[in-house]
């Protein structure tokens, strides 16, 4: 369910941010920010486990 919001959430910032409008621009930049360090965060633990064994 979570996955589905974000993706909605995400889709709704990029149609406004496209038209131009600033609040979204900045909504799609948080959220892109966001993304990268959960993915940066992932990425991390991953290599701490496969060190680990």
């Amino acid at each position: 369910m979570e996955e589905a919001e974000a993706f909605l959430w995400r889709e709704t910032a990029k149609s406004y941010a496209e038209k131009g409008n600033i609040y979204w621009q900045r909504i799609l930049q948080n959220l892109d920010w966001e993304e990268k360090e959960r993915n940066t965060t992932y990425a991390r633990a991953l290599k701490r486990l496969e060190k680990g064994f």
